[in-house]
């Protein structure tokens, strides 16, 4: 899987932005109910490769087809 990026990755990204700036999943597709998707603190999703490499999702989006 390559959509996701590692947490040492995501520190720096981060780190760069102001302290006060918001966070928002955005989600594209036919019939997309809102602009924005879920955003919540990480959550535990599985392991990916089934390597012991846990992977934790920060939001969701949900689309219709």
């Amino acid at each position: 899987m390559s959509d996701f990026v590692t947490v040492a990755d995501m520190m720096a990204a981060l780190s760069a932005l102001p302290a006060d700036a918001r966070l928002v999943v955005t989600h594209s597709g036919y019939y997309a109910y809102d602009d924005y998707g879920d955003c919540f603190v990480p959550r535990l999703v599985a392991d990916d490769d089934n390597d012991g490499t846990p992977l934790f999702a920060i939001g969701h989006s949900h689309q219709s087809y």
